[in-house]
């Protein structure tokens, strides 16, 4: 559709249509990098999805080191086992939650965004049509 355009050094509504969905596209990856990089942070840890409202299966022995309850590593003091699992884990719920409070917002946003962008894309350019 280029060759049949004429050539002028003015930006013309398709180059404005064009750039937007490109822009809409790299952000989409964008966004999806951001929130794989988030969820994928700190899994020194295994989790429970953060996402799914929270069940009973979230017990004190699953926030032992070992995930057995009393049976502790000789290595360390069963306190200070507990305190760098729990801020680990802490750390591993926090970051996801932000991947999905990312990705929730940008469930809506996208689409309502784009939505604007259409409706003053199309009310100003055929308002203005010769």
């Amino acid at each position: 559709t280029q060759l049949k355009i004429p050539q002028v050094s003015y930006i013309k509504a398709l180059d404005i249509w064009m750039g937007v969905c490109t822009a809409f596209i790299f952000a989409a990856l964008l966004e999806f990098t951001v929130v794989n990089y988030y969820w994928r942070k700190k899994l020194s840890s295994p989790c429970h999805n953060p996402c799914r409202p929270k069940t009973t299966s979230d017990s004190w022995m699953e926030l032992m080191p070992n995930g057995r309850g009393g049976e502790q590593t000789p290595q360390a003091s069963p306190a200070a086992d507990v305190a760098e699992f729990s801020i680990s884990r802490a750390d591993t719920r926090r970051y996801r939650l932000l991947a999905c409070r990312i990705d929730e917002v940008s469930r809506y946003l996208f689409p309502v965004t784009f939505l604007v962008f259409n409706v003053a894309y199309w009310c100003y350019y055929m308002s203005h049509r010769h």
